[in-house]
């Protein structure tokens, strides 16, 4: 499970991917994510709809796997990792690019922060 969430993290801090710093920009201009994984011994699943202000999303659902509240959506997400884990690396915003990333999906010009809520 560690090796799938770092490979996943190393996908959203990559701006060619359409994951985390790469995500296309909702009609707003504002980065929303949805993320998932799933545990299949257990069936345990963590996961997150439409979140703003991670870094890391994928580090939000697998901190959900297993527990008590197993799907976030919207702005629940980030106040929820903020108690568990204030200083974790998974809530360090980043700027995002003055452009397009080279995929050429989706405009960044108006993003400073992709992570800021």
């Amino acid at each position: 499970m560690a090796a799938v969430e770092a490979a996943i993290r190393v996908m959203e801090d990559d701006p060619t991917f359409n994951a985390g710093y790469g995500s296309v920009l909702n009609p707003q201009g504002q980065v929303e994510m949805d993320t998932g994984i799933m545990e299949g011994a257990g069936l345990n699943a963590g996961a997150a709809g439409a979140i703003q202000g991670v870094q890391h999303p994928i580090s939000v659902a697998k901190r959900l796997l297993g527990g008590k509240t197993g799907f976030l959506v919207g702005l629940g997400a980030r106040p929820w990792l903020n108690r568990r884990e204030p200083n974790s690396a998974t809530l360090r915003p980043s700027s995002a690019p003055s452009s397009g990333s080279s995929s050429g999906r989706g405009s960044k010009e108006n993003a400073t922060t992709p992570w800021a809520a």
